[in-house]
């Protein structure tokens, strides 16, 4: 089981895990194939994530404060504008 096989090689996180290329998956962690890959990718891509790419990985980058007002005023209300006189 592709779970099992990740946590024997001391991937224990998603973050560990996204950290890895398909590359590393495969030549790294015993009892990984295509198949396997192809699962994680998909399970990845269902929460918006992906692996590393095979030239190098990722780091978690903490978000700039731009992005956390952004975020936030996503979160706002709704607010609803009034229709000007002859456009009803």
């Amino acid at each position: 089981m592709t779970v099992n096989a990740l946590l024997r090689s001391g991937v224990q996180t998603v973050g560990q895990l996204i950290a890895l290329s398909a590359k590393n998956l495969r030549e790294d962690v015993a009892g990984i194939g295509a198949g396997s890959i192809l699962a994680i990718e998909d399970a990845l891509a269902n929460e918006g994530l992906r692996l590393a790419p095979d030239n190098g990985s990722y780091r978690y980058v903490r978000p700039s404060d731009r992005h956390v007002r952004n975020h936030n005023a996503w979160l706002q209300p709704v607010v609803e504008l009034p229709v000007p006189a002859g456009n009803e």
